[in-house]
Order: structure tokens, then sequence, then C-alpha cells
């Protein structure tokens, strides 16, 4: 790759293409924030991986769902501006 080529790819990286707003993101982002419980967070029905099969906990706070909703919400936003 030239270095003209190499900067191009780095300017569209730092500057991607503005989501847009359409009803599906909007909804899937009102969905997100219905599933908020109330302490505000994002709850799956999982168990603690390395506390074995005994542990009771069945409700935990995953860092892939946070990270899934956090993208989505901020996809929202910036369709926004």
């Amino acid at each position: 790759m030239s270095d003209e080529e190499l900067a191009k790819q780095r300017r569209q990286e730092q500057n991607p293409p503005r989501p847009k707003l359409t009803p599906k993101l909007t909804e899937q982002v009102n969905q997100v924030i219905a599933s908020l419980d109330k302490r505000g967070a994002w709850v799956d029905s999982a168990s603690l991986r390395y506390h074995g099969k005994h542990d009771p906990t069945r409700r935990v706070i995953q860092c892939r769902t946070f990270v899934q909703n956090v993208k989505l919400l901020s996809r929202y936003l910036a369709a926004q501006r």
C-alpha cells in the first residue's frame, strides 16, 4: 500500500460515515433502555464462570452485553447529530 492509500484509510477509520436514524435503530434503543434493571444495569441470566455449578448466582452483568448496548446507544447518538 502506498503512503497516500494508508493516509486515506486512516482518515476513513477516524471519520466513519454517520449512521442513519432509522425506525429499526430507534426500536433497538428503546428495547435496550427498557431492559435496564432498577439499578440501571443490563443483567443477563447466567452463572459466574469460575464459581462452580453450586454457586447460586443466576443473574450477572456481562461485559459483552454492556459493550454491545453501549455501541448501539453510541450509534443512535451519532445518528442524532
